[in-house]
């Protein structure tokens, strides 16, 4: 433990923080994730692959992305933390470099696609693909989708937009943008030496600030795709699973690990049902639905990574569940254009067989652009440390169901 001042000697006042039962990482948590975006391709699948299906194939499933940005918020808090306890210090430079290993090779191969796309079909003029890119790897996607497009991109190729085949991107900028607005807040945290729960309680704050804001947004008539898109309105997810890493940290958790894990398996359930039930304009979403799914998936986040040997988590470990958490990311960059891509070509087949043929075609990209791309660069980032750091991201649909 350190002895200057800062989150690792703060941690002596409430308790030392639980052993990591792992061997590399939480498989339980590759699990969750790959449920996440089983919920997105699945609702996709239904837009794009087998619309006469679309009733039964998850119209809430973009809620899936909610998800993970729970993942998200719960990893990188962790990531920091464990830096902070070894170092005594948070590395902006460093951490910002290892999440530009992370997110930009593989994001920067999509673009290469896009502009050979536009090459090819004199239907996505080469300036749409151009200012796609620039918003894809800026992340301001989000931004450019609520009306507030860069002005350095307007004025060298006016208003040229975003092609639909990466308007997916919207979530993984926001993540992005959390990142850094995170990772400045906990670098300002270690240096003035504030302890965990400090920390956590000023979150709560932001967390209730973020949902009456939202509420007050919406009642007040902001129309609820806009929300949807907005940087400021989706932060309480990662915010919330950034919570859960510090009461996992504080060690406040285990205390009640049986209670948590029953908790976190039935917010799970809850959260896959109302995906499956509802759909993503549902009105009790932004007013305060968003708060407690996020709170269901830090729940769930939290039981499987204080008791890793129950039953639930074991469940969620599940091998190809797993698999396919881990190609997670590959999986959302790419099944998104592939399920358009067929969509508008609009095929004559019976839609079970569009429906194989896109998400097999999807996995198999998802592999490829895993083992060819991310993995070697991960490897060189050193990403595969003790803690996974790996964000979650998922593809929620940009069209009316």
């Amino acid at each position: 433990m350190l002895e200057q001042p800062g989150i690792a000697a703060n941690q002596q006042a409430v308790g030392p923080p639980p052993a990591p039962a792992r061997p590399g990482r939480w498989a339980a948590l590759d699990g969750i994730r790959g449920i996440a975006v089983a919920l997105v391709v699945l609702v996709h699948s239904g837009n794009s692959l087998w619309p006469q299906a679309r009733s039964w194939l998850c119209r809430g499933g973009p809620l899936g992305v909610h998800l993970f940005f729970v993942l998200s918020g719960f990893l990188i808090t962790t990531v920091l933390l464990d830096e902070a306890d070894r170092r005594g210090r948070i590395d902006l430079w460093d951490f910002a470099g290892r999440r530009a290993r992370r997110l930009v090779p593989a994001l920067v191969v999509l673009a290469g696609a896009l502009v050979v796309l536009a090459a090819l079909r004199p239907r996505l003029p080469l300036r749409l693909a151009a200012s796609s890119t620039i918003y894809m790897l800026s992340f301001t996607s989000n931004w450019q989708i609520n009306g507030h497009p860069l002005p350095l991109v307007q004025r060298a190729l006016g208003p040229a937009g975003m092609t639909t085949e990466v308007l997916h991107t919207w979530s993984l900028a926001i993540e992005v943008q959390f990142y850094a607005m995170w990772a400045a807040a906990l670098w300002f945290a270690v240096r003035r030496g504030w302890s965990l729960r400090r920390i956590a309680a000023l979150t709560a704050a932001v967390v209730a600030g973020i949902v009456v804001a939202r509420i007050v947004a919406y009642e007040r008539g902001t129309d609820w795709l806009r929300l949807y898109f907005s940087t400021w309105s989706r932060l309480d997810a990662p915010l919330i699973g950034a919570l859960a890493a510090l009461a996992f940290r504080a060690g406040w958790l285990s205390r009640r690990a049986r209670e948590l894990t029953v908790a976190g398996a039935v917010g799970l359930a809850a959260f896959v049902a109302v995906a499956f039930l509802t759909t993503w304009s549902l009105p009790a979403l932004p007013l305060g639905l968003y708060a407690g799914l996020a709170l269901c998936g830090a729940l769930a986040v939290a039981a499987v990574v204080v008791s890793p040997g129950t039953r639930f988590a074991r469940g969620l470990g599940w091998r190809p569940l797993v698999l396919l958490g881990t190609i997670s990311y590959s999986l959302y960059l790419w099944h998104y254009p592939i399920f358009w891509t067929i969509e508008r070509r609009d095929p004559d087949w019976p839609g079970p067989v569009r429906l194989l043929f896109g998400i097999g075609l999807a996995l198999a990209a998802s592999a490829a652009s895993y083992l060819l791309v991310e993995r070697r660069f991960l490897s060189r980032s050193g990403a595969r440390r003790r803690v996974d750091p790996r964000p979650a991201l998922a593809v929620p649909d940009t069209q009316p169901p």
